[in-house]
């Protein structure tokens, strides 16, 4: 075989493979950039769901130390004080909570990371955060005027139901992210 054909054959060979290897590079890159944006939907939910959480295990707290007539564990703490360390957490929840709202609502107006269905969702769920942080200032009212019965009324209605609703909420949103992500796994493992 003359040298010339070899160079003929191997260039033939380079123009029939590269755009095939170059459309693979793409689909891979749009893939892991996908993947990205999933992952962030996913980091946005656990974060959606962590500070509710914390929202209720602070006010629950609250409660019942109050129900409970716990004795205080902080050497510290005034002895004359309107509350107790428990209660005076949950009057603490605004200040601490409020802020994080803003990258919530932020992830939720970004486009690619949610569907336009799943954003919107998204951004309901962060709404009924938003109620709950804000409950916490009535809850703490009725703790720290020692209405226990109206805190714990208080607590189930305006607090452990629209709780659970971002759970639920968020679980939802989540396994459509979920499947997403599976989608994707199988669409990379397609490319060779």
């Amino acid at each position: 075989m003359k040298f010339g054909t070899i160079v003929c054959c191997a260039a033939l060979s380079w123009a029939l493979i590269a755009p095939a290897a170059f459309s693979q590079e793409q689909d891979a890159k749009s893939l892991i950039a996908e993947l990205g944006r999933r992952h962030t939907a996913v980091a946005s939910l656990n974060s959606l769901e962590r500070l509710a959480a914390r929202i209720v295990y602070i006010e629950s707290i609250g409660m019942l130390s109050e129900h409970g007539d716990w004795a205080e564990e902080q050497a510290n703490w005034p002895e004359n004080a309107a509350t107790t360390t428990f209660v005076y957490s949950v009057n603490n929840i605004y200040g601490r909570f409020k802020p994080e709202l803003a990258a919530l609502r932020r992830t939720a107006s970004r486009s690619g990371i949610f569907s336009d269905d799943e954003r919107e969702r998204f951004a309901s769920l962060v709404d009924e955060l938003e109620l709950l942080i804000e409950g916490s200032q009535t809850f703490y009212d009725l703790l720290a005027a020692g209405q226990t019965s109206e805190a714990n009324l208080f607590f189930r209605d305006n607090i452990r139901a629209p709780y659970l609703g971002i759970v639920q909420g968020s679980y939802t949103i989540g396994s459509g992210v979920s499947r997403d992500i599976s989608r994707i796994g199988l669409a990379a493992k397609s490319l060779k």
